[in-house]
């Protein structure tokens, strides 16, 4: 089936999304998640911080034992990147930060400290970091940006989106223009979910959860 869950009341790293999107897809689902987080990026053309890094992974199950991930901030550095190059004093990679002054810097500890961080493509990273911002912000009842200061909330939203390939893709023994098992079509719960339950007997959408700590991982969903 299909599962959407989400988060809200982080308030710090919810850590390498890449681990989660990894054990989804050693379960056989394809996956995508996606982390609100403060407002340090400035989008393009601008010297203000209005968006998070906000990153997205994707999972997709592979015949390998490995399955593909791709993890990325849609910013141009990750938030605790920039926190462990100030804490260690490297310097940043050029291109990737702005001062209070507006004014490019590698330093960390100038970026983190009213400054920014740029975007990698421009309007396009702009478009993407603001899928990310509606999509695990909205949607969880988190900090919005343009509504709320993220920062002081302290309240960054997570959304986690799963399915079966299975659902699309037609199995050797079955007819072309087949339809959902009749179970599949009787049975579509939207509400909180509080027990255990068949993949592939449910369309299940999960909001809100009000803990940072929510886990998918086939074949039943659970939560803790």
């Amino acid at each position: 089936g299909v599962a959407i869950t989400g988060t809200r009341n982080t308030y710090t790293s919810t850590g390498m999304l890449a681990y989660y999107a990894t054990q989804l897809a050693r379960q056989g689902l394809v996956c995508m998640i996606m982390a609100g987080s403060p407002e340090f990026v400035s989008p393009h053309g601008s010297t203000k911080g209005v968006f998070g890094t906000n990153p997205i992974t994707f999972g997709i199950p592979s015949a390998n034992p490995d399955p593909l991930i791709l993890d990325m901030a849609t910013a141009g550095m990750t938030l605790y990147g920039a926190v462990t190059a100030k804490a260690t004093g490297r310097a940043l990679p050029p291109g990737v930060a702005i001062d209070k002054h507006g004014q490019p810097t590698t330093s960390a500890a100038a970026a983190l400290s009213g400054g920014a961080f740029r975007t990698w493509a421009g309007y396009k990273s702009d478009g993407l970091s603001l899928i990310v911002e509606l999509l695990a912000s909205v949607l969880p009842g988190a900090a919005v940006v343009g509504r709320d200061f993220k920062r002081a909330a302290k309240n960054w939203g997570n959304v986690i989106i799963a399915f079966d390939p299975g659902l699309l893709i037609l199995q050797p023994d079955e007819p072309e223009g087949r339809e959902l098992p009749k179970h599949a079509r009787e049975y579509v719960h939207v509400g909180f979910a509080t027990a255990s339950m068949r993949w592939r007997a449910y369309i299940l959408i999960t909001f809100p959860v009000f803990t940072p700590t929510c886990y998918l991982i086939g074949p039943h969903y659970s939560r803790e």
